[in-house]
């Protein structure tokens, strides 16, 4: 293990000399007023010192005093958070231009004392690279103890993260909106809490109220029904509704008042996808194109925020998407600008907004508008162009219209695999650098819970804590710092092992494969120096994650899909009368959904089991290249059928769905669809299929309750944003095994695409096979692990009381643990 703490710093210092000899063993370090400062700010650095290292407490060593200095020799000026550390036999002096300066030497310090109690004698000096250094916090969906962040925000500080984006959405306390906020919301005290820890460690808290898309958590009631651009979709406000700009306008005034002291504040703004339901929003649209309806939306909110003397910051991807816009909004304004597919200085393919997928900057004449192409062309060039481009290229773009910019990479996304440490990582210090190179406002690492208010979360923050220190690495040195061994300085830093142990847990949480790699199983014995519970939390949760984990609970949820264990044949059911789409686009029929490339060319259709199921699927070739069906609960959309049929005349045991659902977020505690099996004696019984239950969406990594995803993978759409596809298999276990069956009904229903790709029937009086006892046998100590580790996460990172709203998450994960116990 690397034992000097200076190399293992992150984000790492600009210059390090060293003197010589090393310090003593240190138990305490007590910071003293020096020149050009005073008690109280000593007692300042000294109380946030303290929360630093409040981890990582020493029994053993000496007290040492820290003199603290404001002064501007050798120091720049220009750049505040300057700081210079002088670590002698006898003594420590920490000098800066400003509070701020001192506090991120603290903050390093207080590093160098985790890693080795007796450091090293020597000078650092050290400067961020990029002024606003910013951080998300995003509080959608599953609440998170608020102990929890406390530690978290430390943590960041401890990385020299300065400006916290609070994306409160329903966990703020609003006063005159009380339907808004959830049971978990903070209280007014809790906020004041909050707001005090950041002012202590020195970072500035810009909230975010969208006032566009994305707002979910408030349409979804009924009270603001009226307020959507489309009744279907609960995602977005219309924008000429007055009504709904009084809404938002009310809140942001909440907010604003709840955080005394700010200076930016966030109104979002992105990704208004379906504005031109509305007939109004419409004919402006038609008459004077959608910049001049977003334009009339946005500009009342900037200038509400400019009026109470705060910079607004604003998502870019609408000006993106129509460069229009750009001419039209209120300025001064700060757009904020999110890449996160980008991942190296120049590239062949690279991001145009509008435009699925990445582009070939090659083709990209022949594909765009000529206006577009000109916009882009000017700041793509670079040697080797038109045949490669320079990424991150709007940064170029909004600074030449007069617009601060403050970047957006990923620390962690909602959809796409979550430990590809290394995109994530090249992204953030790509756009760093770019960011560096224009000399921008800031740079922000998103860390998104989820897509949008109602979908499934996305893994723990402790998940991601390697991703989110790579963040605040490349923002603190403007992407100057190589990605080499930050995994390794990461774990040092935060979990205390060695590189030998950091190399083997990353090979196993990164390594894909159906079983869980022995490395992992044999780090969770062992307890590592610092944050032990955090890491057993973590491997739990990695456990749990895992496609092992996964298969162990279908084992005990599913019991009966599992037939290679079990003494029975099984019936497929004809849907070919019923098909309707391919898998893909064809001269004889529309693909899928009818998305272009967006759809399933990649699915493996010749395949015949699915989690240990046999289909008979229809193959391309065949049937008019019909091979799917797909459904939707609107008569005659898209020619589509509402409901299908098919005849049974058997007796099943179970009957096993291959399905999923596409387009449209549906609203909570609503049905996707609904299949009714009719008996022979003229009783039926109803079977809901529930969003997080019996189905989930064919985007994303969802993880319904009560159903099996039994394929993953890409189309060209998706493979680009990292977004993963899957069909989910459900078993319905029949309650009248010894009736036959007549027919089987399937209707759709909500405002989703209901898709189906196979049906299987399992005869009733299946038999255990002996193979099936001695596989139980096997993993029987990993099934019990995988229970008390969800009731572990549950209780330890969720901490969400009986007097608290529960979200569809947090039932589906008690659902399972009840499962799992059965």
């Amino acid at each position: 293990m690397n034992t000097n703490p200076i190399t293992n710093l992150i984000p790492a210092v600009k210059k390090a000399v060293f003197t010589g000899g090393t310090m003593p063993l240190l138990k305490k370090i007590i910071f003293t007023a020096g020149p050009g400062t005073d008690k109280n700010l000593a007692k300042r650095i000294n109380t946030a010192f303290s929360l630093l290292m409040e981890e990582n407490k020493s029994a053993a060593g000496i007290a040492i005093h820290a003199e603290l200095s404001l002064q501007s020799n050798n120091l720049d000026e220009k750049r505040r958070e300057e700081y210079r550390i002088i670590l002698d036999k006898k003594r420590i002096s920490l000098a800066a231009v400003s509070a701020e300066g001192l506090l991120r030497a603290a903050a390093t310090l207080a590093q160098i004392l985790v890693m080795n109690r007796r450091p090293p004698c020597c000078r650092i000096s050290d400067w961020p690279d990029i002024g606003m250094r910013m951080f998300h916090l995003d509080l959608k969906t599953v609440p998170l103890d608020k102990k929890y962040i406390r530690k978290f925000i430390i943590m960041l500080a401890g990385m020299k993260i300065n400006f916290l984006l609070m994306e409160y959405e329903d966990k703020f306390p609003f006063r005159h909106f009380p339907d808004i906020a959830v049971g978990s919301a903070y209280t007014p005290g809790e906020l004041a809490e909050l707001q005090s820890l950041c002012s202590l460690l020195g970072v500035e808290i810009i909230p975010l109220v969208q006032s566009y898309g994305h707002l979910e958590y408030i349409l979804k009631h009924d009270r603001f029904r009226h307020l959507r651009e489309d009744d279907l979709a609960i995602n977005e406000c219309c924008g000429t509704n007055d009504e709904a700009k009084k809404l938002i306008l009310g809140m942001m005034e909440e907010v604003i008042a709840a955080h005394p002291g700010l200076h930016y504040f966030h109104i979002g703004g992105d990704e208004p996808f379906r504005a031109r339901f509305c007939p109004r929003c419409r004919n402006i649209i038609d008459q004077y194109g959608k910049d001049e309806l977003y334009s009339r939306h946005i500009n009342p909110i900037i200038e509400f925020i400019r009026q109470k003397g705060l910079m607004p910051i604003l998502w870019d991807d609408m000006i993106a998407t129509h460069p229009g816009i750009a001419g039209k909004l209120k300025k001064p304004l700060i757009l904020n600008y999110w890449n996160y597919l980008e991942k190296t200085d120049t590239a062949s393919e690279l991001l145009v907004r509008g435009i699925p997928g990445m582009i070939k900057t090659e083709e990209a004449q022949k594909k765009l508008s000529p206006s577009l192409y000109q916009m882009y062309e000017k700041y793509w060039k670079c040697p080797g162009f038109p045949r490669k481009g320079k990424t991150f290229s709007l940064t170029g773009f909004y600074h030449d219209q007069g617009y601060e910019v403050i970047g957006a990479g990923a620390a962690r996304r909602s959809l796409g695999n979550p430990m590809d440490f290394r995109e994530l990582s090249e992204n953030m210090h790509w756009f760093s650098k770019r960011i560096r190179e224009y000399g921008e406002k800031g740079i922000l690492a998103t860390s998104w819970a989820a897509s949008n208010s109602l979908a499934r979360p996305a893994s723990h923050w402790e998940y991601y804590h390697l991703p989110h220190a790579a963040a605040a690495e490349h923002a603190w040195n403007g992407g100057r710092m190589p990605h080499a061994n930050l995994a390794g300085r990461f774990c040092s830093l935060y979990y205390g092992i060695s590189d030998t142990r950091t190399k083997k847990f990353f090979s196993a949480i990164v390594t894909p494969g159906p079983t869980l790699d022995n490395n992992l199983l044999n780090l969770a014995g062992q307890k590592p120096v610092r944050h032990s519970e955090n890491f057993r939390l973590l491997l739990g949760y990695f456990k749990r994650k895992n496609l092992e984990a996964d298969f162990i609970q279908s084992l005990l949820i599913l019991k009966p899909a599992f037939t290679r264990f079990l003494k029975s044949d099984y019936r497929a059911i004809d849907i070919s009368a019923a098909a309707n789409r391919g898998y893909y686009n064809t001269a004889q029929v529309a693909g899928w959904t009818d998305q272009g490339d967006n759809d399933m060319k990649n699915f493996p259709w010749k395949r015949k089991n699915f989690g240990g199921i046999d289909f008979s699927l229809i193959q391309p070739e065949s049937n008019n290249g019909r091979t799917i069906i797909c459904m939707h609960n609107i008569a005659e959309k898209d020619g589509l059928p509402s409901a299908v049929e098919f005849i049974i005349n058997a007796c099943a045991g179970s009957i096993y769905f291959l399905h999923t659902y596409a387009k449209n977020q549906p609203p909570p505690d609503t049905l996707v669809g609904e299949y009714c099996v009719n008996f022979e004696n003229d009783s039926s019984l109803k079977i809901p299929i529930k969003p997080g239950e019996q189905i989930d969406g064919w985007w994303g990594k969802n993880h319904p309750s009560d159903a099996l995803a039994v394929w993953q993978g890409y189309n060209a759409t998706t493979r680009s944003i990292g977004v993963p596809l899957h069909v989910y298999l459900y078993a319905w276990r029949n309650p009248h095994p010894g009736q036959k069956i007549n027919k089987l009904i399937l209707t759709a229903s909500g405002s989703t695409s209901l898709l189906v790709l196979g049906i299987t029937a399992l005869k009733p009086g299946a038999q255990l096979n002996p193979e099936w006892k001695k596989f139980l046998k096997k993993f029987s100590a990993k099934a019990v692990s995988l229970k008390n580790t969800e009731a572990g996460y549950l209780k330890k990172l969720a901490s969400v009381s009986a007097a608290q709203q529960v979200s569809g998450e947090e039932k589906a994960m008690q659902k399972r643990i009840s499962l799992l116990g059965s």
